[in-house]
């Protein structure tokens, strides 16, 4: 992680330029085969959208899936600006593998949280779990002293939020709670593994090293992942004779 910063704002770079590029993309793409600019809840679960099911099924993708399907322009426009305003900050301090690795946790786990605590069926869609853990990783590093923003900064965004969710009975707040959480807990880990790992971090590699790195090993994990079910696949419908 770098050095410290007083600034409030920064203009978002890198992943999280990706992220608003790909989640505006998804939306078009979607927004091209709707009859209006309000998605049907058909569409959002063909494309993969969480529902109360999911994971009984086994269904795992869903939990990266949803968090680039948004309802309607309202909730894509809400969540990206929350983006906009959030990301380019953590990013700079944190940088992108970190970053990235943040998102993805506040994504999975918001949706893990969301599923659990809602007591029927449902159906869920959007950012806001993996841009609540942006939020949620800059209270920890503020918590830590390696951030300057205002107390005053974390009062008013987090009073929004808890103001929506309960004014507003279609938001997720199971979602929001998860990654926030999520978003600190994995904020503090990373610094953790700094401290205890300094030695084995000496080196400093380049971001898109780290990031290739990281890409590289998520598609073996990946293929890991679906190799057994393969072989599973081809031994229930390919029996072998005795």
């Amino acid at each position: 992680m770098t050095g410290n910063t007083k600034r409030f704002f920064d203009v978002p770079r890198g992943m999280a330029q990706l992220l608003l590029g790909v989640n505006i993309a998804v939306f078009a793409l979607c927004l091209s085969q709707s009859d209006g600019a309000n998605f049907s809840s058909e569409m959002l679960f063909r494309y993969g959208a969480m529902y109360s099911q999911a994971l009984d099924r086994h269904e795992y993708w869903r939990l990266a899936a949803y968090g680039f399907l948004h309802a309607n322009p309202i909730h894509l426009f809400t969540n990206m600006l929350c983006l906009i305003l959030w990301g380019g900050l953590l990013e700079r301090r944190v940088e992108v593998l970190y970053f990235t690795l943040i998102y993805l946790c506040g994504l999975v786990f918001g949706g893990i949280v969301s599923n659990v605590m809602h007591p029927g069926p449902y159906l869920s869609v959007g950012a806001s779990g993996a841009i609540s853990a942006i939020l949620g990783a800059l209270l920890c590093l503020r918590v830590l002293g390696k951030i300057d923003l205002p107390w005053n900064f974390f009062v008013i965004n987090i009073g929004l939020n808890v103001m929506i969710a309960v004014s507003a009975p279609r938001v997720d707040w199971q979602a929001h709670f998860g990654g926030f959480v999520a978003g600190m807990i994995s904020c503090a880990c990373l610094d953790l593994v700094e401290k205890t790992a300094a030695w084995w971090l000496r080196c400093k590699f380049p971001e898109f090293v780290k990031m290739n790195a990281f890409i590289a090993f998520g598609i073996v994990l990946a293929y890991c992942w679906a190799r057994p079910a393969v072989g599973l696949q081809q031994a229930w419908y390919f029996p072998s004779r005795l």
